[in-house]
């Protein structure tokens, strides 16, 4: 297990550097438009529910590859997250504002942990508005939990930090045997 965890991290690295995305590691930090992003570890996603049909950016819910993050103009970021259970990793659009927290209408009840480098507050078990939560800090599409195999769970727990916007515009999944998806995100 130890080498695939191995060929699977240099893997990621050679494809980030093919599509000029920059490669991080644990406790690196980047600088994207003057604002400082770190690598947000152990942080719990969950897949978004599917009782909507857009999301909040206008991806569609069953067709688009994307994530979620609990905060508003988040529109146009991309992020690369990687899964902590088993290798599985994607580089993917911010395509809708959750989980938990984050209100379009607003900012008051956005979340931003990523920024001041806190955990996500939903982890406390209520949110902003004092709905109980599931924990999660992140969401992902219901097309991507499938892409990276994590059909049957209900949160696992990911590595996430920003990137530039890949050149080719497509998101990247790599799932946990290492079969690469390059795929639109947008639908």
């Amino acid at each position: 297990m130890e080498n695939k965890q191995l060929d699977f991290q240099v893997e990621i690295a050679r494809l980030s550097n093919q599509t000029n995305i920059l490669c991080t590691h644990v406790n690196s930090t980047m600088s994207m438009k003057n604002l400082k992003y770190h690598l947000n570890a152990n942080i719990f996603a969950s897949k978004i529910p599917k009782k909507l049909s857009k999301s909040a950016y206008g991806y569609s819910m069953t067709e688009s590859v994307f994530a979620g993050l609990p905060a508003a103009n988040m529109k146009g970021k991309w992020i690369q997250l990687t899964t902590l259970s088993f290798p599985s990793s994607a580089i993917v659009p911010i395509g809708h504002i959750g989980p938990w927290n984050g209100g379009g209408w607003d900012d008051k009840f956005d979340d931003a942990y990523w920024r001041e480098k806190h955990r996500p507050q939903a982890e406390c078990g209520k949110d902003l508005k004092n709905i109980t939560t599931d924990k999660s800090g992140i969401q992902l599409s219901n097309k991507l939990w499938k892409l990276l195999g994590l059909m049957g769970k209900k949160t696992v727990s990911v590595n996430w930090h920003f990137v530039p916007t890949p050149k080719n515009k497509k998101a990247l999944v790599i799932d946990k045997d290492m079969k690469k998806t390059n795929i639109n995100p947008y639908f």
